[in-house]
């Protein structure tokens, strides 16, 4: 009885100990630092092309206008222990 009390508590121990990360793993969908690559665009002065190199090719484009591009930058992260891991939005962009 003593042996099985000794190795339930010591297999929960590496449980919680082993689901413990020091550093949170971020997970970033879309074009990373769309915030600041935004910044680099002059309004009335950049062409597509200009766009293009600094964002990339869009997300997807205007269902009705191929002359709106929509770009997107998505960051997870996952949910405290308590929380079961859950996936988290942390920060989600769209221009």
């Amino acid at each position: 009885m003593h042996i099985k009390k000794n190795i339930i508590i010591t297999v929960l121990l590496l449980i919680i100990l082993t689901s413990c990360q020091r550093k949170a793993i971020i997970n970033t969908h879309g074009i990373s630092y769309l915030e600041e690559r935004e910044k680099l665009i002059l309004s009335n002065k950049s062409n597509k092309n200009d766009v293009i190199a600094v964002l990339g090719q869009p997300a997807t484009k205007g269902m009705r206008n191929n002359n709106i591009w929509i770009y997107i930058e998505r960051t997870q992260t996952k949910g405290k222990f308590l929380k079961l891991g859950k996936i988290k939005l942390i920060k989600l962009s769209v221009y």
